[in-house]
């Protein structure tokens, strides 16, 4: 046993110089702990590494704890949970901020607002610490290729105002009293105008090409959006006169878009002409599609106004074209006038008689013997 001790220790002094270790006690064991630490191991055996304590924040508890104790001091009421706005369209929604500690003096401001939004302090005596967050987002805040809605965040920050103790303000002020909120923001949600027409009478003479327009109004789509409104105009199912024998037939062949205009409040003007001089006339049918002998064509057109999210409602435009009367175009004959009444024959004069010559004396006949 001595022997192995004594090799043990030796084996272990020649470890350390061939090593060029030193034999300060600052890095190494001295040769009694070398001593008592072999003969205990002789006895029960290699020891194992003492454990490391390891101490772990546990953060959602700390988070837990914050939370409690800035609720205990004030709290923030939305008055709702999701908020949306709408391109072009002021919103407003209001947010208290409730103190709980009287104690403390707060106010609410906020940052990292979009441009243009406003955190409007709107308190009064019976309703303190009430604010409005207020914003018209700009048109094209969503740009044309992206899915609304747009998910925007903001930070609402509580500030100490005052508070009774220096103690309680530094409690305060050693709080994360941030809070974040979110919002949606959509586009412009308002319908289309219905169309306004106007330079088109009901009746037009063949051969004429009459200017006219239709207005729309689109919220939302002004002169910088990057897709214009669009006008189409089309041909319905409804072909059939009503309470009549006859078909409406296609109106679309004589319109024309000349060229398109923006007059301002979100209005788009096209200016089109019906055109009846270089586009020829269709003769009109009755209902079994055989040529009416008629002197006018009842035509009939839908017309939309298209934009890259919505469309107008569809306008119906009827219009009468007077027939010139030509060899193509049938015309019923004008009735014959009714014969007229046969005249009485004027009554005729008697014709005078002549009175009868008086006859002469027959004069005896003379008698010889």
């Amino acid at each position: 046993m001595n022997n192995f001790l004594r090799s043990s220790l030796l084996s272990a002094l020649l470890l350390t110089t061939a090593c060029g270790g030193s034999s300060d006690n600052k890095s190494f064991e001295d040769i009694s702990e070398l001593r008592a630490r072999a003969k205990k191991e002789m006895t029960t055996g290699p020891q194992p590494p003492p454990e490391r304590v390891v101490y772990v924040t546990k953060e959602k508890e700390v988070i837990k704890e914050q939370a409690t104790l800035t609720d205990s001091y004030f709290k923030i009421d939305l008055s709702e949970k999701m908020m949306s706005f709408y391109e072009g369209q002021p919103s407003a929604y209001k947010i208290t901020l409730r103190v709980q500690d009287p104690q403390l003096q707060m106010k609410l401001t906020a940052k990292g607002l979009p441009s243009g939004a406003e955190l409007k302090d709107i308190s009064t005596a019976k309703n303190p610490n009430t604010y409005e967050l207020r914003w018209t987002p700009p048109l094209y805040t969503i740009s044309y290729d992206q899915q609304p809605p747009q998910i925007m965040t903001a930070t609402l920050v509580p500030v100490l105002v005052s508070a009774k103790t220096s103690k309680k303000a530094e409690t305060v002020k050693g709080l994360s009293l941030d809070r974040t909120i979110t919002f949606n923001v959509f586009r412009n949600q308002d319908k289309p105008s219905e169309l306004v027409l106007s330079g088109l009478d009901q009746d037009v003479q063949e051969g004429q090409v009459v200017p006219f327009s239709v207005i729309a109004r689109f919220p939302g789509v002004d002169t910088n959006a990057p897709i214009k409104p669009d006008l189409g105009f089309f041909r319905d199912k409804n072909t059939q006169v009503v309470a009549s024998n006859y078909l409406e037939m296609d109106g679309t062949r004589y319109v024309s878009i000349e060229n398109v205009e923006y007059i301002g409040d979100y209005k788009w003007k096209f200016n089109l002409v019906f055109d009846t001089k270089n586009n020829p006339v269709e003769t009109q049918k009755s209902k079994d599609g055989s040529a009416a002998a008629v002197n006018f064509t009842q035509v009939r057109l839908g017309l939309r106004v298209f934009g890259a999210f919505n469309a107008s409602p569809a306008t119906v435009v009827r219009v009468k074209i007077i027939r010139a009367a030509t060899e193509a175009t049938p015309v019923a004959p004008a009735p014959a006038p009714a014969p007229a009444p046969p005249k009485d024959p004027a009554p005729s004069k008697p014709t005078p008689k002549k009175a009868p010559k008086p006859k002469s004396p027959t004069k005896p006949k003379s008698g010889g013997k």
